[in-house]
């Protein structure tokens, strides 16, 4: 059985850019030769921007608006993010190889883009429909997308779904107001990665970790 870990989809639109969009998964093995074959790719169809879109779970609250970091080099103007204002991760934890394909493409002459949403580490949802939503929002302006963006109500509805889990779980409550006020009382650039949480709760949310994963195992 072979499982296939890459799809392309093109989109030629009456004004510029035309897009290219490659859906990527870790290869199991022979991961060089894999990123090899991604830039071969865009070089053959001619791409001059790569951009990395993401996600990843962070000590952050769900009722304020989703922090984005990301990195941009080798542009002539830097891209228009509309009101999103970057700012530096200082994640040094381990990468993945696909992850490597933006500075192989920087370094073959390609700008490159990478923006990284950063969602509540208490949901782990299986769709985070405000996390897309907020991506969508970023690149909205760059590439003209219109006002139009339906991921942003389901992604209201979604997380209003966490109010009542929040009041039946008083410490499920406490950990986000506490990540509130974290929030609250930071500077922007420094409103991740860097909250620190009591013993107890980081134990409870390791424990709702935990949980969420068997619940998604079993089911």
């Amino acid at each position: 059985m072979k499982v296939p870990n890459t799809v392309v989809l093109g989109a030629r639109r009456e004004e510029a850019p035309d897009l290219v969009l490659v859906h990527l998964l870790e290869p199991h093995s022979n991961a060089e030769e894999y990123n090899e074959g991604v830039l071969q790719l865009l070089d053959g169809l001619g791409v001059t921007a790569y951009v990395t879109l993401g996600s990843m779970y962070d000590a952050v609250p769900h009722t304020r608006p989703l922090i984005i970091s990301g990195s941009m080099r080798g542009w002539d103007e830097p891209p228009n993010l509309g009101d999103i204002t970057l700012t530096r991760s200082n994640y040094q934890g381990p990468t993945s190889m696909t992850g490597q394909i933006s500075e192989m493409a920087y370094r073959h002459g390609l700008a490159t883009l990478s923006l990284m949403v950063r969602l509540p580490l208490y949901l782990q949802l299986d769709n985070d429909f405000a996390g897309g939503a907020r991506v969508i929002d970023a690149l909205s302006p760059f590439y003209g997308l219109g006002d139009s963006n339906p991921e942003a109500e389901l992604g209201r509805k979604q997380y209003e779904q966490v109010t009542p889990a929040m009041l039946k779980n008083p410490q499920l409550a406490e950990v986000v107001h506490r990540l509130e006020r974290e929030y609250d009382n930071k500077p922007l650039e420094e409103a991740h990665g860097e909250v620190e949480l009591s013993p107890e709760v980081e134990k409870f949310l390791e424990e709702l970790r935990l949980k969420t994963e068997g619940e998604s195992q079993t089911g």
